[in-house]
C-alpha cells in the first residue's frame, strides 16, 4: 500500500538552537547532519518506491546543499504562484464564507460590519508569497478573532521568536529599516547556519512579507498590524532590558490621538530615563530613533518609519483616522531645526490629498542627558477643497 509522509516543522531541531551563542550553534549543526541523513532515507530506492506523496513544512528554508542534498527531487512551492493562496484566506473567501460571522461580530461590538471587516483586514491580512499580487489573511488569527469577537495578537501568542530577537540584537540591526526593506529574491530564499541573514529569517518566519516586486527587486514590509505590534513590543522589552516600568508605552497611542502632548512626552521621557545606562552603547540619532520607534509602534498606532517621498525621507509617519503626524528626529540640535526640515522639504505635500489635519512634530535628543531634550508641535492647514 502506498505511503504518505507528512513532516511538519522539519527545522525545529535547528532553529531551537539559534541566537544562543556559538557553543549552542554547534548543536544545531549536529542536528542538521542528522536531519540530512533522515531526509535522505526518503530517496532510498527501497523507501521511495512505496511513497505516494511527501509533504514537508517548516519555518525556515535551508539550502539544498546543507539539508536536502540527499533529497534533491523535492518541488519547492514556497514562492510558487500556483500555491500563493493555499495557506490563508483570500479577500474573496472572507466575503463569501465569513459574512454571517462578521454580522454577529458587528452586533456584539456595536460597530458596523464594514468597520469590522476593515479592522480584520488591518490586523490579519497582508501575507503575500509570490510575485502574483495575491494577499491572504492569517487563518489562525481570523478564526480566533471571529470566535472571540475581539482583536488580539493571536498568532504571536503561539510562540515568542526568541531566536529571531537574539539574532537581530547580535547583528546590531537598525530596526526601523525593516519597513520597506529591498533585496533580490536570492537573499530571502535560503540561509545557512554559518551565515544567518536577518532579512531571510524575518521573511521565512512570517514577520515580513512581499509588498511589491519590480522585476528582480523585491520590497518587503510587515504583513499586518498584529505582527508589527507584537514583534516590536517584544523587541522593545528586549532592547530596553532592565527597564523599570516599560508598560507605560501602552498609553502613548491614546495620548497622541487625544493630542495630550505634555503627557505624551512626559511618558516618553520617563521610559528613556528608566533604561539602565549600562545597556546603552552608541547614543546617536539612530539609537534614540530605534527606541522611540519601538515604543510608539508597540503602543498599537499605525506608524511607518523611513517613509520615502520625492523630496526626502520622513523619520516617522503616524496616521490616525482623523489626523496624521510627520515626525523628524534630531540629536544635539533643536526641535526647531527638525520642524524646519519638514517644512523646507515639503514632506507634507505627499499627504494633503488625504484631507486630514497634518501635525508636524520635531524632537531633539540630548546624548549627555540620554533623553528627549526638546520637542515642538506645528500644524499644516489643509485647504477646504480637500476636506471630506
Amino acid at each position: 500500500m502506498p505511503v504518505v509522509v507528512l513532516i511538519d516543522e522539519y527545522d525545529k531541531p535547528l532553529i531551537d538552537h539559534l541566537g544562543k551563542g556559538k557553543q549552542v550553534l554547534e548543536i544545531a549543526k549536529q542536528n542538521r547532519d542528522i536531519l540530512k541523513y533522515v531526509l535522505g532515507v526518503l530517496k532510498d530506492g527501497d523507501v521511495s518506491s512505496v511513497l505516494r506523496f511527501v509533504f514537508i513544512t517548516g519555518v525556515s528554508k535551508f539550502s539544498r546543499v546543507s539539508i536536502f542534498s540527499e533529497l534533491n527531487n523535492l518541488k519547492d512551492i514556497t514562492m510558487h504562484e500556483d500555491y500563493a493562496d493555499m495557506l490563508g484566506y483570500t479577500e474573496e473567501e472572507m466575503q463569501a464564507y465569513f459574512q454571517p460571522y462578521i454580522s454577529i461580530f458587528s452586533q456584539k461590538r456595536g460597530i458596523s460590519e464594514s468597520e469590522i471587516s476593515e479592522k480584520l483586514r488591518l490586523h490579519f491580512n497582508g501575507y503575500r508569497f509570490s510575485e502574483k499580487d495575491i494577499k491572504v489573511y492569517n487563518p489562525f488569527s481570523i478564526l480566533k478573532s471571529i470566535d472571540e469577537k475581539a482583536f488580539k495578537n493571536y498568532w504571536f501568542e503561539t510562540g515568542t521568536p526568541t531566536f529571531l530577537i537574539n539574532l537581530l540584537k547580535e547583528a546590531n540591526w537598525y530596526l526601523p529599516k525593516i519597513e520597506n526593506m529591498k533585496s533580490s529574491e536570492s537573499v530571502f530564499s535560503t540561509y545557512e547556519l554559518d551565515n544567518l541573514k536577518p532579512e531571510a529569517i524575518l521573511f521565512q518566519t512570517g514577520y515580513i512579507t512581499i509588498k511589491d516586486v519590480d522585476e528582480r527587486l523585491y520590497t518587503f514590509a510587515y504583513p499586518n498590524q498584529e505582527v508589527k505590534t507584537s514583534l516590536l513590543e517584544h523587541l522593545f522589552y528586549s532592547y530596553a532590558e532592565g527597564i523599570k516600568d516599560g508598560s507605560q508605552f501602552l498609553l502613548l497611542a491614546r495620548y497622541l490621538q487625544l493630542e495630550k502632548y505634555d503627557t505624551f512626552f512626559e511618558t516618553v521621557m520617563s521610559i528613556f530615563a528608566s533604561i539602565p545606562y549600562v545597556l546603552e552603547t552608541k547614543r546617536d540619532e539612530a539609537y534614540f530613533h530605534t527606541l522611540f520607534y519601538l515604543m510608539i509602534c508597540a503602543s498599537g498606532v499605525n506608524a511607518r518609519s523611513e517613509v520615502l517621498t520625492c523630496t526626502g525621507r520622513i523619520d516617522l509617519l503616524i496616521e490616525f483616522s482623523d489626523k496624521l503626524f510627520i515626525i523628524e528626529f534630531k540629536c544635539n540640535q533643536s526641535a526647531e531645526t527638525a520642524i524646519n526640515q519638514i517644512r523646507d522639504k515639503g514632506y507634507d505635500r505627499a499627504f494633503t490629498a488625504k484631507g486630514k489635519p497634518i501635525i508636524l512634530m520635531g524632537i531633539n535628543f540630548d546624548t549627555e542627558k540620554r533623553n528627549v531634550a526638546e520637542w515642538k508641535i506645528d500644524h499644516i492647514f489643509i485647504a477646504a477643497a480637500f476636506l471630506k
